[in-house]
């Protein structure tokens, strides 16, 4: 229902040892983690849920660091300025979404 959508990535952050592309339009995110959360709780019988308490943030995982604590902040504005040459400002298609259930 919330696709196809062309998405935008804005700016790029590292959250921890995370590397996140923000993505744009945010409302479109938004309904689709919205609709992923019923799913989750309704496919799990209420016991997994998204962290609700907290204000949602449209983005992508592209990459973990491994040891980001070793990274100086000289470090970490090069990888991030490698980044943004590369993605910032790029738009894509997003077709189809899907919450997946992953067997161990």
């Amino acid at each position: 229902q919330n696709a196809p959508f062309l998405a935008t990535i804005g700016s790029i952050k590292i959250y921890g040892s995370a590397i996140v592309l923000r993505c744009e339009p945010y409302h479109r995110f938004l309904g689709i983690h919205k609709k992923m959360n019923q799913q989750l709780i309704a496919s799990s019988s209420g016991r997994y849920h998204f962290d609700t308490n907290k204000k949602y943030d449209a983005h992508l995982t592209v990459g973990r660091i491994r040891n980001a604590k070793a990274l100086n902040p000289l470090h970490v504005q090069q990888l991030l300025n490698h980044i943004e040459d590369q993605f910032r400002n790029n738009t894509f298609l997003v077709q189809q979404c899907a919450l997946m259930r992953r067997i161990a």
